[in-house]
């Protein structure tokens, strides 16, 4: 969206390279697991490490740092509480989110659960927009159903203004000629 952004001012390619690369430090990205069942399915982690992460009710929170998916945390409890838990630890205390937009990915919840993860969300932080997506066919293979994540950018220096693009009217798209669609 930043690269959109950015090439609509024509700036040159390597300038738009080089802030994205900054603008990956702003960038907040996080899943959390019902289960690990599909991920000991998949050879991801052993079943004796299966086994013991459903005995205790232990969920896995994953997240992307420097390029790389890691294990963030562990929630101990009922599914439920375990998502309340990961929306919380995904907004820690030191972070200033862009308010503009969140992205939460999700695969196999019930319209009820999203709504319930909006109510949740709205309780920490009051964002313009809140987009919910369908996870990728990759993230629901490999981490399986009643898995969501939360995507977000905290506040830099720059403003890409990217909430713009989920405000209603903004369909209109004009081009360096002069011509609009």
């Amino acid at each position: 969206m930043i690269a959109a952004k950015l090439a609509q001012l024509n700036m040159p390619v390597e300038r738009i390279m080089t802030e994205l690369e900054d603008a990956k430090r702003h960038v907040r990205c996080s899943f959390v697991l019902k289960t690990t069942d599909v991920m000991a399915r998949r050879q991801r982690i052993s079943s004796a490490m299966n086994r013991i992460m459903n005995t205790f009710w232990l969920r896995p929170m994953l997240q992307t740092k420097i390029d790389k998916l890691t294990v963030g945390k562990l929630f101990l409890g009922s599914v439920r509480k375990c998502y309340e838990k990961y929306i919380k630890s995904a907004f820690p205390a030191n972070t200033d989110p862009d308010r503009s937009f969140v992205f939460v990915t999700y695969a196999g919840l019930e319209e009820e659960e999203l709504l319930w993860i909006e109510e949740e969300l709205n309780k920490i932080v009051k964002f313009d927009h809140i987009i919910f997506q369908k996870a990728s066919a990759g993230i629901t293979t490999n981490c399986g159903g009643g898995t969501f994540g939360i995507l977000y950018m905290t506040r830099s220096e720059l403003d890409y203004n990217l909430g713009a693009l989920f405000d209603r009217g903004n369909d209109v798209i004009e081009y360096d000629d002069g011509t609009r669609d």
